[in-house]
């Protein structure tokens, strides 16, 4: 397939599974001054915790499976092989992760006495373990429509999950003014729901199997990937608990408002993206020019990528001041880095490709390991002194390392293609452009965010300016731009 042709695939796909996200966030942004005076800063940390610990402990009981039936499911060619290896891993999580949680429910008083400082908290823990099961089964149910490609449905489900978890969260924080637990208690109701939805349907079309060789293949793949996904989350979101222990739980609150606002790129861009890029990968490694097909790919990804982050970079203190308390106004500070650090995680998904390929997840949960030990090292002395910003410091410092280890450990299996020239050229102009953006301030937010905002657009002309596009790729922008141009022109005769 062309860089074209497979471009325009991933680019339809990625559009569609990321309009869940769109209306995600946009939902989650109005839902803003709802959630910050319904909910004090140290309530946002309360379940910014809680939500951590969660994942973490459901990340091991997972083993890896999830991941696991993306690799075998290509393995095989015949469907009864892979509607086998979907039933066997949907069986294999459902009865592990059932026990798991089962006997960490007696320890719920031991966890919140250590995560929160305090025992009173142990009910929320015991919800969040029941959520985390259904969630994840829910989570199959979806990757299913992924493996085949079914994005439609798979936004459908989205939004309606969406539309659930929202009437659910309005009902029990505003009406029922049940605080913390109200959110937690929509994510169990919601999540029951839909893995009732997916995961029985889903479970009659590929027929109830269960291979016990499928089995240990599927664990021995994806048990390293626990080291892996265990040391993303501590890189990741370890520097909460730091934070709590260095500061209070409403500094906790505060820089994870922040966080959420810098991350909002990796829900509207990344996330989808990666929702086709995986599963496309997976079947098109063994295709003769994949690896320059899918290094263009990449930078298109990245020009997106920045421009999304240079979009909430110049705009983010304009627009916590309108959508927050003064209690929370402060979390705007850490925004731009937040996203640089998200930007420079992103080429983590096109170097690990190679070593999940050829099945390498030892290395990559050696790399994983590495680097949750130096972010934990790095967060210990850099939040001791700074807080925040030491937080942010030791994130980008990890993710950095992090890349770089992938890299160095993919290319000994295969050749990992980047146009390092263009991706250097629009990097160089995204700073530029957020550096000019700081000088801009006309005393209002609501002349800030519109006037900020066409610095974003200020960063695609530079781009164009200075020949960041290929003639070929220039070529099919003005074809297209031409295309559109006519078909305006005809409808409006």
């Amino acid at each position: 397939m062309s860089v074209r042709q497979e471009a325009t695939k991933i680019l339809r796909h990625t559009f569609v599974y990321g309009l869940g996200g769109i209306i995600s966030q946009v939902i989650g942004f109005f839902m803003l001054p709802i959630y910050t005076r319904y909910l004090s800063p140290a309530d946002y940390g309360v379940l910014e915790l809680l939500l951590i610990t969660t994942g973490i402990i459901g990340t091991i009981i997972a083993v890896g499976i999830t991941q696991a039936v993306f690799r075998f499911y290509y393995e095989y060619e015949d469907d009864r092989d892979r509607n086998e290896v979907i039933s066997t891993g949907v069986i294999s999580f459902a009865i592990l992760g059932f026990c798991s949680l089962f006997l960490l429910s007696f320890a719920c008083g031991a966890l919140s006495s250590v995560v929160l400082g305090s025992r009173e908290y142990w009910p929320y823990f015991l919800v969040c373990f029941a959520t985390v099961w259904f969630s994840t089964l829910t989570r199959m149910g979806m990757d299913y429509l992924r493996i085949r490609e079914w994005s439609t449905i798979y936004l459908v489900i989205s939004i309606a999950n969406l539309v659930v978890s929202l009437s659910l969260n309005i009902y029990f924080v505003v009406f029922a003014e049940l605080g913390v637990m109200g959110i937690l208690m929509s994510s169990l109701i919601s999540s029951i729901m839909f893995a009732i939805v997916l995961v029985l349907p889903l479970m009659v079309k590929v027929g109830l199997r269960f291979s016990f060789s499928k089995c240990n293949e599927m664990l021995r793949f994806g048990a390293p990937l626990i080291v892996s996904d265990v040391g993303r989350s501590i890189a990741n979101r370890s520097d909460r608990y730091f934070i709590r222990g260095f500061g209070t739980l409403e500094a906790t609150g505060i820089y994870s408002l922040g966080y959420r606002f810098g991350t909002i790129i990796h829900t509207f861009v990344t996330s989808p993206f990666l929702q086709i890029w995986f599963p496309r990968r997976m079947a098109s490694f063994k295709e003769q020019d994949a690896e320059q097909t899918f290094s263009q790919i990449f930078t298109y990804f990245l020009v997106v990528l920045t421009f999304a982050g240079l979009g909430i970079s110049v705009v983010i203190k304009d627009v916590v001041h309108i959508v927050t308390t003064p209690p929370f106004y402060e979390a705007y500070k850490i925004v731009p880095l937040v996203v640089l650090a998200y930007i420079i995680f992103s080429f983590y998904y096109h170097f690990s490709i190679a070593l999940f390929v050829h099945k390498k997840t030892k290395h990559i949960a050696g790399i994983d390991a590495a680097t949750s030990a130096l972010n934990l090292i790095l967060n210990y002395f850099l939040i001791k002194h700074y807080l925040a910003w030491g937080a942010v410091a030791a994130t980008i410092a990890s993710f950095l390392f992090r890349v770089a280890a992938t890299y160095v450990a993919g290319i000994r299996f295969q050749m990992i293609k980047l146009e390092k020239t263009r991706i250097a050229q629009l990097l160089l102009c995204a700073f530029l452009v957020y550096w000019l953006s700081t000088l801009v301030d006309m005393g209002t937010p609501w002349l800030n965010i519109p006037l900020k905002s066409l610095f974003a657009l200020l960063y695609i002309l530079i781009l164009w300016a200075t020949g960041f596009l290929h003639e070929s790729e220039a070529l099919v922008l003005r074809k297209a731009w031409t295309n559109i141009g006519a078909r305006v022109l005809l409808r409006a005769h």
